[in-house]
């Protein structure tokens, strides 16, 4: 994990004080051994908000009426809840691990580098107020997966609409460029899929 050097002093510059705070530094840490853990180490992982209790033990679920699923969520507005999931048989390339490597890059990108949201954004201005909403960050990292679009809609341009109370199209619309830098919120760029229901672990082809 990259030293958190100068990101205190570039948020203060760069973003909004009520969307930042050093809280987030555990927000950035746990997307980011989450996705070692699972990918990189194979093992299965289930992260817990400290607000859940638990009234039963979910493995025997896990292990049968969802054996065949990669990523298990709670579900939340609109899609699902990035504080309650657990990960099972995560390989390389899979859709599943894909999701859970991106949601720890754009979390960490935007905690350590504010201004970052211009880069998918580029209306936007300082104070930027997209920095941190791990959750809808994870609602976009799924949608880009299911839907093979690298999408920034609803945690990145949504924050800012929102916030700014404005009104800006051009934001969501869908682009062939590649580039991680591109200045459109939704971009094609092939990537493993998630087959949402199935009961085959494997990525679609």
């Amino acid at each position: 994990m990259p030293p958190y050097r100068h990101a205190h002093s570039r948020a203060a510059k760069w973003a909004a004080p009520q969307h930042w705070g050093f809280a987030f530094y555990f927000y950035d840490l746990r997307k980011h051994y989450a996705a070692r853990l699972a990918v990189e180490l194979r093992i299965n992982v289930l992260q817990t908000d400290t607000d859940v209790v638990w009234l039963a033990n979910p493995y025997p679920a896990f292990k049968t009426a969802y054996a065949g699923q990669q990523l298990i969520t709670m579900s939340d507005r609109p899609l699902l809840n990035a504080g309650v999931f657990y990960t099972q048989n995560v390989r390389p390339g899979d859709g599943a691990a894909w999701v859970l490597q991106e949601v720890s890059r754009r979390v960490h990108l935007f905690l350590t580098t504010p201004e970052a949201v211009r880069w998918y954004v580029p209306w936007a201005r300082a104070p930027f107020y997209a920095n941190l909403d791990e959750q809808t960050l994870m609602n976009d990292c799924v949608r880009s997966s299911i839907a093979n679009v690298t999408c920034y809609a609803q945690a990145t341009a949504g924050w800012e609409v929102t916030t700014r109370r404005a009104s800006r199209t051009e934001a969501v619309m869908d682009s062939p460029n590649p580039n991680p830098h591109a200045n459109l919120t939704l971009t094609r760029n092939p990537k493993p899929k998630l087959k949402p229901n199935s009961t085959n672990p494997n990525p679609l082809p």
